[in-house]
């Protein structure tokens, strides 16, 4: 329904929408990891670790290191942006973490030998991650109910080709003479001329609908009045309006953290550990440099998934996708240790597909769960409890590389076909806790129509 002067708001709505893709893109690129090693190498990152070794182990593990601290922060940092977000609005939480972003690039780029802050300056781009990730998944609420699932898949779809920037860094670094402190001095000034945008990104400070539509409420004053909430939009838990103190407490919330905790840290660890299971398998590093290079290069091709996504959760419902990510979790953790160079092409894409289809999943599925609040603060402590379990993987790694003698086989299988079994419960019993339509309407009384 067309209202009144609501074609040029709509088009600034989409704009906005444009420009925290945008922002998201230059957010979530430590996820290019694979993409960084090479430079950080070139560059002799943390070379004065090694005395001569064919193999310097104490670099490679101070890279694992690095990766596992900040995927680890991201999630940590999770819950801390959830709460600042409900306090101060998407605005100034977006510009807190592009700030503390272009603080970690120029502290990144500013490093030397005698001042390696490679670690800490990485650590604080994760740690800015958050809070743009956050601010970025409000702005679906201000494009129209029915094209909000357009907006969410844009956007996370944005978020998963932000690999892609590190990609072309590499690029920039192996065919320009610009050196790597170059290449980071760029980002912080990205992330700073972004960060000043914040400011005409979000409409207003709320991150709610209600008060982002403000500025419209004369013009659908003049429409009908909204019918009340329909009972299927209400939460599946009745206890969703719980303090956080008591939900943390709860049987659902702990289910969800173990299942996030299961599949976040799998998938990280074959992230981190790609090239030298690679390697393993081909028994060469000209092969597993060059799957290395290939990974990078699915990993952002992922957002164009984002249509089938949308239907799986749309037409076949969030349990058949609960099921579909446990499947495949496993499948990766099988396809990873078979002796097939080829057969590793294939599981990275299962592997990009599926951490796509999750980070499509968790915030939809805890939205049915917890309602509003679940994208927000039950999502950010889900994902802050599941870093935790993700610091293991520098744990795995030294037993791979100095216990096992860089044999991943048990590692890997162990984990991923763990994560896949996890999967299989939780999606049994989201099924328990989704009610039947005919009683949805008993769980809570429907808002009065104003």
């Amino acid at each position: 329904r067309r209202v009144h002067g609501g074609t040029f708001p709509n088009m600034l709505h989409w704009l906005r929408v444009c420009l925290g893709c945008v922002i998201l893109l230059f957010s979530f690129y430590i996820v290019g990891f694979q993409a960084l090693l090479p430079m950080l190498r070139e560059a002799k990152v943390y070379s004065e670790l090694c005395h001569h070794e064919k193999t310097c182990h104490a670099q490679q593990l101070r890279f694992d290191l690095m990766f596992t601290l900040c995927t680890s922060v991201v999630n940590f940092g999770s819950l801390l942006a959830g709460i600042v977000i409900q306090r101060i609005g998407p605005r100034w939480c977006c510009f807190i973490g592009l700030s503390i972003a272009t603080l970690g690039s120029t502290l990144f780029a500013a490093s030397t030998t005698h001042f390696p802050a490679w670690l800490p300056g990485y650590v604080f781009v994760a740690i800015g991650t958050p809070f743009n990730v956050f601010s970025m998944l409000t702005l679906p609420s201000i494009v129209p109910p029915s094209r909000q699932g357009f907006a969410f898949s844009l956007l996370i779809g944005a978020m998963d080709a932000s690999a892609a920037v590190m990609i072309i860094a590499q690029l920039i670094f192996d065919h320009t003479s610009l050196s790597l402190p170059e290449i980071f001095y760029g980002f912080a000034i990205i992330s700073g001329s972004l960060a000043l945008t914040t400011f005409w990104l979000f409409p207003s400070i709320s991150s709610s609908r209600t008060q982002i539509l403000t500025t419209e409420e004369d013009a659908l004053a003049q429409l009908p009045p909204p019918e009340a909430a329909p009972a299927s939009s209400l939460p599946w838990l009745p206890h969703s309006d719980w303090p956080m103190s008591r939900i943390m407490y709860s049987k659902p919330f702990i289910v969800l953290v173990v299942w996030g905790a299961a599949f976040v840290t799998s998938k990280y660890y074959y992230m981190q550990n790609l090239d030298k299971q690679l390697e393993w398998i081909t028994g060469s590093k000209h092969h597993a440099k060059f799957g290395a290079k290939i990974f990078s290069i699915i990993l952002p091709l992922a957002g164009l998934a984002s249509p089938v996504t949308g239907a799986i959760m749309d037409r076949m419902g969030v349990v058949f996708a609960l099921i579909v990510l446990a499947v495949l979790q496993t499948l990766v953790g099988i396809f990873s240790v078979i002796h097939s160079y080829e057969l590793q092409f294939a599981t990275m894409a299962i592997l990009v597909f599926n951490r796509f289809l999750f980070f499509a999943v968790a915030p939809f599925l805890l939205k049915l769960l917890y309602g509003d609040r679940g994208i927000n603060v039950v999502y950010g402590a889900v994902m802050f409890l599941a870093a935790v379990a993700n610091l293991s993987n520098f744990l795995w790694s030294y037993i791979g590389l100095q216990v096992l003698n860089n044999t991943w086989l048990p590692l890997s299988l162990a984990l991923h076909v763990g994560a896949g079994v996890i999967g299989l419960l939780t999606a049994w019993q989201v099924r328990l806790w989704r009610p039947n339509p005919e009683d949805l309407s008993t769980l809570r009384e429907p808002l009065d129509a104003k």
